[in-house]
């Protein structure tokens, strides 16, 4: 959401050496694009010839690249509308044991849900609880933890207490945790949110009742997130039958529809393209990362500590954790399901344009 937008300064080095080497190696992607634009038009005064035979044959490999990814992009869509068709409660319920999880079927597996807020209105928090409480899948296996902000203060009070009054007994637990504004070390976010929700949860809930860590999936939504019915059970089945499943995360596809008819023209074109985009990394399993709402298994969180608390993109940083930690042996899977969330809207065209900016930028950092 539109709170988390903001980029925070890179995680502190002691040797201004190394400072200034994680600052050029920042700097280096948007340099090198930048430098190809301006030489094309530098190169076209002093060697015409030149920079006519690249500028062709540059139209000519984005023209190819072009039809490769609707190609992608097409392929994605016809599994997620085939998928959507899938009556997923009937296939998990007859899924086989997977040699990587002894002993665990179906109905051993909980879903562990963490909901991030900070100044968001209950309107849409309510909306996202809501779908997730109509879900196919049993209420007696699903944790939700409505993770708050200390900072939010009056107004995550009484958000908290209206979520609770409603949804308090909606599942087998529903617990609210409140991430203190003051650790050192932390950059105020998601990330530092998130983990801190998933520590709670771990020493409040899970160790408490003795629930083995791979029997646990968790699904990490932003607020505005809107699940389909079928979801958890989707996304359940994934984590049964995965080659495997303690070193995979699980990334459906984004769609940005919930306010679609709110959004000006520019927002719903960056929305779709988002979501195109995603589609298209589906297909293209060896180059896909985790991002925005997603799950992973909870042995894995445990394993790295949780997300990266001084980092801003913590979606996609999880997998490089993971990666990390796991010595190369960690994928991503491709559901082929889809997610509803909000577009990027402002208040105003140019309100917008600056959300829009300053999103793209959190996600490139």
């Amino acid at each position: 959401m539109l709170e988390y937008l903001h980029v925070g300064n890179a995680p502190d080095l002691a040797d201004p050496r190394d400072r200034r080497l994680y600052r050029f190696l920042e700097i280096l992607p948007g340099l090198l694009a930048w430098s190809t634009l301006a030489l094309v038009v530098l190169i076209s005064f002093k060697a015409p010839v030149f920079a006519t035979f690249f500028i062709i044959l540059f139209d000519i490999y984005w023209l190819i690249k072009t039809i490769y990814l609707s190609v992608l992009t097409r392929s994605s869509f016809m599994k997620m509308r085939q998928n959507l068709k899938v009556d997923w409660t009937n296939r998990l319920a007859s899924v086989g044991e997977n040699p990587r999880l002894l002993n665990i079927t179906h109905q051993d597996v909980y879903n562990l849900v963490i909901l991030p807020v900070y100044n968001e209105p209950y309107s849409i928090v309510k909306e996202s609880l809501t779908a997730i409480f109509k879900s196919n899948y049993p209420k007696d296996k699903m944790i939700v933890v409505l993770a708050m902000e200390a900072r939010a203060g009056s107004h995550g009070v009484e958000l908290a207490r209206q979520a609770e009054a409603e949804f308090g007994n909606a599942f087998f637990k529903f617990i609210t945790t409140v991430h203190p504004g003051d650790i050192a070390g932390e950059l105020a976010g998601k990330g530092s949110n998130e983990a801190w929700a998933g520590e709670q949860v771990k020493k409040e809930v899970i160790d408490v009742l003795d629930i083995p860590y791979d029997r646990i999936v968790v699904s990490v939504f932003d607020i505005d997130t809107v699940v389909p019915a079928d979801f958890f059970a989707c996304l359940t089945w994934h984590y049964l039958t995965a080659p495997n499943p303690l070193r995979s995360s699980f990334q459906p596809i984004p769609i940005f529809t919930n306010n679609i008819w709110e959004a000006p023209a520019f927002a719903r074109v960056f929305a779709f393209s988002t979501t195109f985009w995603q589609m298209i990394q589906q297909s293209r399993k060896e180059q896909m990362v985790t991002f925005s709402s997603h799950s992973v298994g909870f042995q894995a969180l445990v394993d790295v500590g949780f997300w990266q608390k001084n980092v801003v993109s913590e979606d996609s940083r999880i997998y490089w954790q993971c990666l990390l930690r796991y010595d190369g042996d960690w994928q991503t899977v491709p559901m082929y399901y889809p997610i509803y969330m909000d577009a990027n809207v402002g208040s105003t065209f140019w309100q917008t344009l600056k959300n829009q900016y300053k999103q793209i930028r959190r996600w490139h950092y």
